[in-house]
């Protein structure tokens, strides 16, 4: 439950984080060939993990699925896949964290995830975590978010939700309705959070971009 506080922004910053014993059994697809593309985005649990990947090469999820793992076709460019999460994703899981980019540098033998998390010291207790787990992680770079400084904590942990539960997908996936009850506030209250985060995001777009436009 969101509760009230003052309108000071929240801090976030955008990781690359590496991890060089990851577990992952899709990085391990990716690393044995039998998949060939980028995995575009990440939805983290603690039990299962989902990925989208932007496929290179077009492959039969029915091949995949005799792997036990759930896998689907959106398309020839596009795969939906399932499967039990690694330590990575069940530690990430615990934190306010959007994924927003896998790649797996196959020679390096390296994971780099890029990660926007909430919270001044939630990197530090990331890779304390990945720690104890004997992960060998590390922060290679970091950046601020201006913008989601600018966001309130309110505002950014409603869009936050929004992303992660997918009401910003084309079709939704859930409703305002869905994201108020995790919230315990109202549709109404969501909206406005939304309405309010998503005008602060374009204004500092536009306003980054000015000498293009």
């Amino acid at each position: 439950m969101l509760q009230a506080s003052s309108m000071k922004p929240a801090r976030t910053s955008t990781l690359l984080l590496t991890v060089r014993n990851s577990d992952c059994p899709v990085a391990r697809l990716l690393e044995e060939g039998e998949i060939d593309g980028l995995i575009k985005t990440l939805r983290l649990n603690e039990v299962d993990s989902e990925h989208l990947i932007k496929l290179n090469t077009a492959i039969d999820s029915v091949e995949l699925s005799k792997k036990n793992f759930s896998a689907i076709n959106l398309s020839d460019k596009y795969l939906w896949i399932t499967s039990q999460s690694c330590n990575v994703c069940k530690i990430l899981s615990k934190f306010p964290t959007v994924v927003d980019r896998v790649t797996y540098k196959d020679k390096a033998g390296v994971v780099v995830q890029k990660i926007t998390v909430q919270g001044r010291f939630v990197p530090e207790r990331i890779l304390k975590e990945m720690k104890k787990q004997d992960l060998v992680a590390s922060v290679i770079d970091t950046s601020n978010n201006q913008t989601a400084r600018r966001l309130t904590q309110k505002q950014l942990g409603v869009l936050m939700r929004a992303l992660r539960m997918g009401y910003l997908d084309d079709p939704k996936r859930a409703s305002l309705m869905d994201i108020a009850k995790t919230t315990g506030t109202t549709p109404s209250t969501v909206r406005r959070h939304l309405r309010a985060a998503t005008k602060k995001v374009i204004e500092d777009y536009v306003e980054s971009h000015a000498s293009v436009l």
